[in-house]
């Protein structure tokens, strides 16, 4: 079934819209009219009783409203052959003196809500990595080796700024960017210490060797530890199928030191892929 969706069509543009694409487009088999007054949308349709209309009392203001025009598209199965989006929502006098930032925060919401938001994250993080680091001493014939294993909780507030783009009826590119901030809250790290050194004349025995295992804090002032607070910027990219099931893959670029020792470097760098249902 072809069908042709017009918002905002109780009057105005949105009626005037309806009537043309009416004379304009007769292969148009049902004209769906959306506004919050379903009365002025029902005397509209009167006006062509020959065409079937199905008028709609929603609000767009209210998310419940898309995901009702949602599902009664995926119900009937429609297809959708135009789509005039009229639906609209202002405000007159000075941004920020007559006008509250309610009636300001109406008016971005419709108008750009399913285009871009902004959307704040709260996340609790556990991460796990393993490290060797070996060191050669030539002076005193010594070889050092360091086998290590880590597990940190953090936790992760992202601000990202969110566009989304549509592929198809069904399928949405996503994609992201924005500042993130970590908390560390704890973590260990498992360490098991060898150490060995050899005479310098081959006919001697071993001179020296021994091994220790330590367990030490993942976060502290020691120069084996971490600092608790991270900072960086995050960015990904993903599909919306539905409006439901979510994939994404995200790249975590730290800017900050986190390590406690002054003479070393280090910043987190990560990948994260997420598979998700959207209630």
């Amino acid at each position: 079934m072809t069908a042709a969706v017009i918002t905002g069509a109780s009057a105005g543009l949105g009626a005037e819209f309806t009537r043309q694409l009416v004379r304009e487009f007769p292969e148009i088999e049902e004209f769906w009219l959306i506004a919050r007054r379903v009365g002025k949308l029902e005397e509209l349709a009167q006006q062509f009783p020959e065409k079937k209309f199905v008028c709609m009392g929603l609000n767009l203001l209210d998310p419940k409203s898309f995901r009702y025009l949602g599902e009664k598209l995926a119900e009937q199965k429609a297809d959708v052959r135009v789509l005039v989006n009229n639906a609209g929502c202002g405000t007159t006098g000075n941004i920020g003196s007559s006008a509250s930032p309610a009636d300001v925060m109406r008016v971005v919401d419709l108008n750009v809500r399913e285009f871009f938001s902004i959307q704040p994250g709260f996340f609790f993080e556990n991460r796990s990595y393993d490290y060797t680091i070996v060191r050669h001493e030539s002076a005193t014939q010594s070889l050092y080796n360091e086998l290590g294993h880590t597990r940190n909780y953090s936790f992760n507030i992202p601000i990202m700024a969110s566009f989304r783009f549509n592929l198809t009826d069904n399928l949405e590119w996503l994609a992201e960017a924005g500042p993130y901030f970590a908390f560390g809250v704890g973590g260990f790290d498992k360490n098991h210490q060898i150490y060995l050194q050899v005479a310098k004349d081959p006919q001697q025995q071993l001179s020296k060797y021994y091994e220790n295992q330590i367990r030490r804090d993942f976060y502290g002032k020691d120069i084996w530890n971490h600092k608790k607070f991270d900072w960086g910027f995050k960015f990904g990219t993903g599909l919306r199928l539905h409006k439901r099931y979510l994939f994404s893959i995200h790249y975590f670029a730290g800017c900050k030191n986190v390590s406690a020792n002054p003479d070393w470097t280090m910043r987190n760098k990560s990948w994260s892929f997420s598979l998700g249902y959207d209630f």
